[in-house]
């Protein structure tokens, strides 16, 4: 690797380090390499191997806290130490524990340095205690790789005297939340001195990353294992990615056991190649075995990791100052006397006052509405959901609003039969008393109630719930339940009498008292209904007349068939009823159904035609809309409106708006939070310049060959721009974005090659993204498929403050 291309190595790896060091993990998930495996799987002697610098060993101490290992190609040998506090440790102790630092260190100086990082973390031997903040431990050299893991204490089964099965629960917890970041690594370190089904690491490496994806084995202490036995057949079955499948694969590493703990790294590595070269373990790839090749493949996929992740990270990082930004309006400035407290309130109201009044007039171009589309932002439209709410009590109204006994039409005449037995009053034999059409109308609309108090229940829930979320919307913690408590519930309270009161006012009319209508119809409906009645009638007559079965109405007569039209006359006119009662019953029968139900005129040309409206029903749905609903909804613009706060009082604005420290303390981990991702989102848009000549050093020499017969007999190779559409129709296979090592930049674009390989299904199954407009590509363990384009001046990394001197 030639001196650009790992100075944009290390300048790639430095600046997600410097994210790290300051606390942004905790908002953002950053790309990483983290070591987990089980206690005694060998992980010291993993990082001992790749960072050549030997490692304390004692369980009881590095291992009590997650220890970020960050390797740097330098000309100066040096060790630096320090610690990045826990996100929930006080602003004191965070500060305390960023000042600890241990500078220029030797090797032999880290065990006594490490236990003082440990106790400075509250964290010490045999103590029953694992710390969250993180060890950061710096080691620099020409020899380094551009390399950064994270070491994570290790797994253990059941409690011992020293570590209980609490610590057990503790640690594996700590090491799960670093797995499930879904820009992590897995290194799993295994043991070869222990079965491979026993090793809780690849347990949950498998749940966590049940496809393989972002996992790579490593397995130690091969030596371990007897010449020939099965148990070396089944270790070498999984280097070989056979029995467990990893993306990433498997490494195989020679720890250096107690006999041989006194050897130079030089040694070290000597040792592991002369057993490598001997026995089965030979017949895998070299790039599979020993340190050196470890440190390779690491750093190329760390390196792969951040520039895959690089677009979803910038996105994040925006999202987290969105919400940073949303969180401090929720908020507000802070305000310690009265004038502010009221002042804040006022612009509190007339955000919500504006909110409310857009959302019952269905002007939703506010940003708390939101799109149409999502689900979240229904509830939030109340305008929309009281006009279906309405609709659907029109429905209901006019399909299940009208009460009739059960029976058929005998039935029901016979039961008006009964009524009108006790509303007899003075009117002659065959009429009724007009008292008997008011029962019938009452009975009939008896479901009305029923109905309109369930859709005013429905209504108010809606409206309810409306306030409360453009509230929440606007403020959050005590100042919104002070709010709720001291303002807005009582006025709710109040909405909901009104509704309630105003709902038993238009439903009065219709359930007691005589009915009354000017409605010229009424007239024209009763002689309908006697028309319809009297049709019916002649129906029956005729059909006994002809003495046939009719199909839809229709009689066919034979030819010769000859009708005497005075007997045919004789038979319809002769129909009578000679039952008063029955007589009476059947016309308050169409009298009430004409009251209930009146047709439009005939001359009144609807869709569909003759569309039948329902004057009482009609009225009532129209006044229940309007006089109930309607004008009682418009008072919820008042429920929370400046006027309201400008009577308020001081001592009550002063219970409402005052802050508590939990509020102080919200804003400020809230503008930490934003400055933090700023500086972050600043960092990130520096690595473009240095990444495109990485990317491009890249794609020349790795770049390859084509064995696509038909551009071969015109090019002799495969035409660099073969990823582009013209080129993709001539050799009539689609243009595939690959990695980077198939990517050339040309000019200011970058143009993708593909290879016959590359555009078959394989190729199809990589994850593509787009960012600043370039497509891309990735496949875990190669180059991505793009250099990131910010057009921002190249990022050069600032030496830290244990870099210095």
């Amino acid at each position: 690797m030639d001196l650009q291309a790992t100075r944009d190595h290390s300048e790639l790896l430095n600046a997600i380090d410097e994210l790290r060091s300051k606390g942004v993990s905790q908002y953002v998930d950053l790309p990483q390499i983290i070591v987990g495996g089980d206690q005694s799987a060998g992980k010291s002697s993993v990082l001992e191997a790749i960072s050549r610098v030997p490692f304390p060993v004692k369980e009881t101490l590095c291992t009590r806290v997650a220890t970020e290992l960050v390797l740097r190609r330098s000309s100066v040998t040096r060790i630096d130490i320090s610690i990045v506090p826990s996100a929930d440790r006080m602003e004191s102790e965070k500060n305390r524990l960023r000042d600890w630092t241990a500078s220029d260190l030797k090797v032999t100086d880290l065990p006594e340095i490490l236990d003082q990082a440990m106790k400075e973390m509250g964290v010490k031997e045999a103590s029953n205690s694992f710390g969250k903040d993180v060890l950061r431990v710096e080691i620099l050299g020409p020899d380094q790789p551009h390399l950064t893991l994270v070491d994570l204490p290790g797994l253990f089964h059941a409690g011992t005297k020293e570590q209980s099965e609490h610590e057990a629960g503790i640690v594996k917890d700590l090491v799960l939340s670093y797995m499930k970041n879904p820009r992590s690594i897995i290194l799993a370190v295994v043991s070869a001195s222990n079965d491979v089904n026993n090793q809780i690491i690849l347990t949950h490496a498998r749940q966590i990353d049940p496809e393989g994806l972002r996992t790579m084995g490593v397995i130690t202490k091969p030596d371990c294992l007897p010449a020939g036995s099965a148990s070396e057949d089944k270790y070498i079955q999984l280097a070989g990615n056979k029995d467990v499948s990893f993306r990433l694969g498997w490494h195989v590493l020679k720890n250096r056991d107690y006999e041989h703990r006194h050897l130079s790294p030089t040694e070290r590595d000597h040792a592991e190649q002369e057993f490598f070269i001997k026995g089965v373990w030979n017949s895998l790839p070299k790039t599979k075995l020993g340190a050196a090749a470890l440190k390779r493949r690491l750093s190329d996929i760390l390196k792969n990791q951040i520039l895959t992740h690089l677009p979803s990270l910038v996105a994040d990082v925006q999202s987290g100052i969105t919400e940073s930004n949303e969180t401090l309006a929720k908020l507000g400035d802070p305000r310690t006397t009265i004038r502010e407290e009221r002042s804040y309130l006022l612009r509190l109201s007339e955000q919500f006052t504006t909110i409310m009044r857009n959302s019952l007039d269905g002007r939703y171009d506010h940003p708390y509405f939101g799109n149409a589309s999502s689900a979240t932002s229904h509830g939030r439209r109340l305008r929309a959901i009281v006009q279906n709410l309405l609709t659907g009590f029109s429905d209901q109204i006019r399909l299940n609003g009208c009460y009739k006994p059960p029976g058929n039409e005998s039935a029901y005449v016979h039961h008006v039969r009964q009524m009108m037995q006790f509303t007899r009053g003075r009117e002659l034999p065959g009429t009724f008393n007009p008292q008997i059409i008011g029962d019938l109308f009452l009975e009939q609309s008896k479901p009305w109630q029923g109905i309109a108090t369930r859709y005013v229940n429905d209504i108010f829930e809606a409206t309810k719930k409306c306030v409360l979320g453009a509230l929440k919307y606007l403020t959050k913690g005590e100042t919104f339940i002070k709010i709720i408590r001291q303002i807005i519930r009582p006025a709710i309270r109040d909405i909901e009498k009104q509704l309630q009161g105003s709902m038993e006012t238009v439903l009065e009319p219709y359930t007691r008292g005589h009915p009354i209508t000017y409605n010229h119809y009424l007239t024209e409906n009763i002689q309908s209904n006697r028309q319809k009645r009297h049709m019916k009638g002649l129906v029956k007559k005729l059909r006994e007349y002809f003495q046939k079965e009719t199909i839809n109405n229709e009689i066919t007569l034979e030819a010769s068939t000859t009708i005497n039209l005075d007997k045919m006359a004789s038979r319809l006119t002769e129909s009578t009823e000679a039952d008063m009662q029955q007589f009476a019953a059947m016309e308050a029968i169409d009298t009430t159904d004409a009251y209930y139900k009146v047709r439009s005129p005939p001359n009144v040309r609807l869709l569909p035609p003759l569309i039948s409206t329902k004057v009482s029903m009609k009225t009532f749905i129209d006044q229940f809309s309007v006089l109930s609903v309607e004008n009682t909804l418009q008072k919820i613009t008042e429920i929370f409106s400046v006027t309201v706060v400008g009577e308020l009082e001081d001592h009550i604005i002063r219970q409402i708006a005052a802050e508590n420290d939990e509020t102080i303390q919200e804003r400020s981990q809230a503008i930490e939070k934003k400055d933090a991702l700023i500086k972050t989102l600043e960092t990130l848009n520096r690595l473009d310049s240095g990444q495109s000549t990485l990317t491009k050093k890249r794609s020349r020499d790795e770049n390859i060959e084509s064995k696509d017969d038909h551009l071969n007999s015109k090019n002799g190779v495969a035409d660099k721009f073969s990823g582009s559409k013209e080129d993709a129709h001539k050799s009539k296979r689609p243009a595939t974005i690959v990695s980077s090592s198939d990517c050339e930049l040309v000019g200011e674009r970058r143009v993708a090659t593909t290879t016959p390989q590359q555009s078959s299904g394989a190729a199809s199954s990589t994850p593509s993204f787009n960012f600043n407009g370039v497509s891309s590509g990735s496949v875990f363990g190669g180059v991505p498929a793009f250099a990131p384009s910010f057009a921002q001046p190249p990022f050069k990394a600032k030496p830290s403050q244990n870099q210095r001197g």
